[in-house]
């Protein structure tokens, strides 16, 4: 199962690697201390908000929730933000 989305310049893609489930968040406009995350069991769900530099009164916010597979450890969840990415990783039930 591998699912890609991108709206306003926000970049999503879930998909297996092998054992691990990986959900990435990629933007340039937003950075790591944007981004809002709430797991409850199964269910992510990830908001972002920044006011425009160059007007001050413009705030631009994003936000994307996702269930977990059935087949997957919510219990594993993982996150991590490496160059630019909010990356989420979670074990298949089972797998070492």
């Amino acid at each position: 199962m591998t699912t890609s989305t991108e709206v306003d310049k926000v970049k999503t893609h879930s998909a297996y690697d092998g054992d691990i489930y990986r959900i990435t968040v990629e933007s340039q406009f937003y950075g790591k201390d944007d981004y809002k995350v709430d797991v409850n069991g199964s269910q992510i769900k990830i908001s972002a908000e920044k006011m425009c530099k160059e007007k001050s009164d413009i705030k631009k916010s994003f936000s994307f929730s996702a269930n977990l597979p059935s087949d997957v450890d919510p219990s594993t969840l993982k996150r991590n933000f490496v160059n630019g990415q909010l990356i989420f990783e979670a074990k298949k039930i089972g797998a070492k």
